[in-house]
């Protein structure tokens, strides 16, 4: 007898920010978030006329790029190879983490939890560390 279940989430535009902020001692050791100037400028300036009061930090930039369609480049330091990083595929890397882990808690997100994540949206596995 087989018994399943799908698991449901909410990723939040905060849980991906609080993602590509752990680069810094994250996975920082093998990627590099990069993005088009002129997509990174573009959504600095929606996000500005949303957010009048508040200060923008460029994770914030960074997932407005993703929300709206856009993409960001992972680059592979180990490899030195360019990946492309969209809203689905780390959203499938979520997934992936939390299947793996039968479990997952974006309020105790932290550095290493946030590399796992992004090599399984880049990778489909965790291939470093």
């Amino acid at each position: 007898m087989e018994h399943s279940f799908q698991m449901c989430m909410v990723i939040t535009t905060e849980d991906i920010t609080n993602l590509l902020a752990c680069e810094g001692g994250g996975f920082d050791y093998w990627a590099e978030i990069c993005w088009d100037e002129a997509d990174y400028e573009a959504a600095r300036k929606r996000l500005a006329a949303k957010q009048s009061d508040s200060i923008l930090c460029y994770e914030d930039v960074e997932a407005e790029i993703l929300e709206a369609g856009g993409k960001l480049k992972v680059y592979d330091r180990e490899e030195d190879k360019d990946y492309e990083l969209t809203l689905a595929g780390l959203l499938d890397g979520f997934r992936l983490f939390a299947e793996s882990n039968n479990s997952i808690d974006l309020d105790d997100m932290d550095a290493a939890m946030a590399d796992q994540v992004l090599q399984m949206a880049v990778f489909k596995e965790v291939v470093y560390g």
